[in-house]
């Protein structure tokens, strides 16, 4: 069971970050959270790549490969990125395609 609230929580916090991703930089937490969803889903799901890679292109909101390579380095964003590593490092590989179809950005 827990396997399955923490990402949807995640994801939900994802759609927020987002919907509200109205300034030129996103915010380096929700960076952090949304690439290290889309490599691990990525891995676990080739086909939705590019479906995935138009969320953080959606997070980016025109942000310059500059500004982004900054929040990259920055410390909330290596933080963001490493706990949903950690997490996603747990996951059962039999339920690792589960996690990620049923993100709610993957369903929209």
């Amino acid at each position: 069971m827990k396997t399955k609230s923490l990402p949807v929580a995640i994801f939900s916090l994802l759609l927020g970050q987002a919907a509200m991703a109205d300034q030129a930089v996103p915010d380096a937490r929700a960076l952090g959270i949304t690439e290290a969803v889309v490599s691990y889903c990525s891995k676990v799901d080739p086909k939705a790549t590019a479906h995935y890679q138009e969320r953080i292109r959606l997070l980016a909101n025109g942000a310059s490969e500059e500004q982004l390579a900054r929040l990259r380095q920055s410390d909330e964003y290596q933080k963001a990125h490493a706990s949903v590593d950690d997490f996603v490092a747990k996951v059962d590989e039999h339920n690792a395609r589960k996690v990620c179809a049923e993100s709610p950005q993957r369903n929209k």
